[in-house]
């Protein structure tokens, strides 16, 4: 496929998506890719398909097809190209989207969860693309999976410019789901660490630190010098120390002492 009718405009997002993929703790840049790459599989399989409708006020309304008694059935279709493509990646997302099917979602909905942004417990994000495709899609950590709570699809023709965008974000998006699939072994890896020995904080901490972070994490909990850890990460020892410095601040510890002491086994 060649790459003629690429806007200069879209080439710069793509860009952007695939530098902001350098880091998994963007979640809302990869739900970006998520959606983008989703919305293709299922425009592969029903083409046309419209799940909402945006309105001129912001809000969102389910598109009548959805409201008839086949609602059940038409569901399965709409998910089951989806669900076929999260068997491949079952640590990252389940999809969830029966509760946002059932009314129309307004933009104060999404408003009033903005609180727990700084939790990392809810994100939602806005894809635009090309002028008339648009996504809207919301993202919820629960049980230590990714869901998607829900997709507005808004575009029913594309241009070849289009339809090359969105596939070059689907690239994106592949890359995406190889750094979350990292990030949550990490955290898995992590997890198994602080049940044995105790880590002095939790999943709030945890959410908010980038893959470079948790993978530094694991290496300091598991022991070595930095010495050790530097040449086993390929990285300079004065890059590992103040890489170090910086995550001790984000996890509000002063230094490596510290981390270990608070690991070590309480006596009963």
């Amino acid at each position: 496929m060649g790459f003629e009718g690429v806007r200069s405009a879209d080439w710069k997002r793509i860009l952007e998506l695939q530098r902001a993929m350098a880091d998994a703790r963007d979640v809302d840049m990869a739900a970006r890719c998520l959606a983008l790459h989703i919305t293709q599989v299922v425009d592969n399989e029903y083409p046309g398909l419209n799940l909402f409708t945006l309105q001129p006020d912001g809000g969102l309304l389910m598109d009548r097809w959805y409201s008839t008694p086949s609602l059940a059935s038409a569901l399965d279709d709409y998910l089951e190209p989806i669900n076929a493509y999260m068997e491949e990646h079952p640590v990252l997302v389940h999809a969830s989207m029966e509760a946002t099917l059932m009314r129309p979602l307004s933009m104060s909905d999404c408003c009033s969860q903005r609180q727990l942004y700084r939790t990392g417990l809810y994100r939602e994000a806005y894809c635009h693309l090309a002028g008339n495709y648009q996504v809207i899609f919301t993202l919820g950590h629960f049980d230590g999976h990714l869901q998607v709570l829900s997709i507005n699809r808004s575009a029913r023709d594309f241009s070849a410019g289009e339809r090359q965008t969105l596939h070059l974000c689907c690239l994106a998006a592949r890359e995406a789901l190889s750094l979350l699939d990292q990030r949550q072994s990490l955290r898995s890896r992590i997890l198994q660490i602080q049940q044995q020995l105790g880590l002095p904080f939790g999943d709030e901490v945890l959410n908010g630190l980038s893959l470079t972070d948790l993978n530094l994490l694991a290496a300091l909990a598991e022991g070595g010098s930095l010495r050790q850890i530097a040449a086993r990460q390929g990285v300079g020892y004065g890059t590992l120390r103040n890489r170090c410095a910086a995550l001790y601040e984000k996890v509000g510890l002063e230094s490596r002492a510290q981390l270990m002491a608070s690991l070590r086994p309480q006596n009963t």
